[in-house]
């Protein structure tokens, strides 16, 4: 089978079509540490915004590599520790996934900066 990004062979090496993108996966030699900062104002309400930004996360948690670390921040006036730092595991992707708010929350609790 061919590669559809050859559009031509020279005798030394093919010739790759400069429009077709490119990529190549580098894996961080340090443990991968996020903080997923969600935004569960009322403007989440409008368009189905909290929909695509709850379902975003879900995706991201599912396709994060065993051993990374993972914590959530929500705010709106003020921010809330939804998940301190933890290290996802393959038997703890759900309970991950249990801390993303199912829709927003506007009244969620809020914490100043000196109580995280």
């Amino acid at each position: 089978m061919s590669d559809p990004r050859i559009v031509s062979r020279s005798d030394s090496a093919p010739v790759l079509d400069p429009w077709v993108p490119r990529f190549s996966f580098v894996i961080p030699s340090a443990p991968l540490r996020l903080v997923l900062a969600l935004d569960v104002s009322r403007q989440m309400s409008i368009g189905g915004r909290w929909r695509r930004v709850r379902d975003a996360a879900f995706r991201l948690i599912s396709h994060l590599p065993a051993g990374a670390e993972l914590a959530i921040v929500t705010f709106d006036a003020g921010a809330a520790v939804s998940l301190k730092p933890t290290v996802v595991r393959s038997g703890n992707r759900e309970g991950l996934h249990g801390r993303v708010p199912y829709r927003y929350e506007a009244h969620l609790p809020t914490y100043s900066k000196s109580n995280l």
